[in-house]
């Protein structure tokens, strides 16, 4: 590894997911995305329930109503549920899906993001890295909707191969920085925190939330953002080929 000799010491390295190893905003714009999941949905409700739903329903009732709560998330450090604001609607029509029902219409509506997803530059070339030196890797990653979602991402672009184990913060309910989405990813893969590293692009979220959990963490700032912040990173790489030795 290339400059902190404490690297070599790490057994452990965590990846934030999105904007860190995967970006879900290349292609389309997110609107766009979402206006193509919303017409899956909206088809997928018609056929399989027979019941008539629009896209200005699904965008007003549905879209718009979970979005505005989603300052839930960032002031209270939670997850929200997904499916009950998609029931909110549906339940107006004489229609409520159950868990199950509600993953395979959620998923639908976010195929677009699944189906444009990109792996960030030597990010393959770096997981490769680390295997090869038996390292072990994880994601702890904040997300909003059910986790084999991302875990298909994954599978999609070929990541997952290198991937140990997934912590998810819709599955724990809890967000980064909160210490608990940190304790939940040392204790699957058993791990000391003195020996693990947190790599994300989210100084307060994945830097600040791993070094309170005692572990280093790595900033990467790949569009060389200033540091408004008042968390120190133990490092800061603009390309994941910084960690790799020439």
């Amino acid at each position: 590894m290339k400059s902190a000799n404490w690297l070599n010491k790490m057994d452990v390295f965590y990846f934030d997911m999105g904007n860190t190893l995967l970006d879900f905003h290349k292609g389309f714009t997110d609107e766009e995305k979402d206006l193509i999941g919303l017409e899956r949905l909206r088809v997928h409700i018609n056929e399989l329930y027979d019941v008539e739903v629009t896209i200005v329903e699904l965008i007003t009732d549905f879209l718009d109503n979970w979005s505005k709560d989603f300052y839930i998330r960032s002031t209270f450090l939670i997850e929200i549920d997904a499916l009950k604001y998609l029931n909110g609607l549906l339940e107006k029509k004489g229609l409520k899906l159950g868990v199950e029902e509600g993953r395979v219409a959620l998923r639908i509506f976010y195929s677009e993001y699944i189906n444009q997803v990109v792996v960030n530059p030597n990010a393959f070339k770096l997981l490769k890295v680390l295997k090869k030196r038996d390292k072990r890797i994880g994601v702890i990653s904040n997300c909003y909707l059910f986790e084999e979602f991302y875990k298909e991402a994954f599978e999609k672009v070929g990541l997952d191969q290198y991937i140990d184990a997934y912590t998810f913060s819709y599955t724990i309910g809890k967000r980064k920085p909160e210490k608990a989405m940190f304790e939940k990813a040392l204790e699957v893969l058993k791990a000391d925190p003195k020996k693990s590293v947190m790599i994300g692009d989210s100084l307060k979220a994945d830097i600040g939330g791993a070094q309170a959990s005692g572990m280093k963490g790595i900033w990467y700032n790949q569009y060389r953002k200033e540091n408004e912040t008042m968390v120190t990173s133990d490092l800061e790489i603009r390309d994941f080929s910084e960690l790799i030795e020439n």
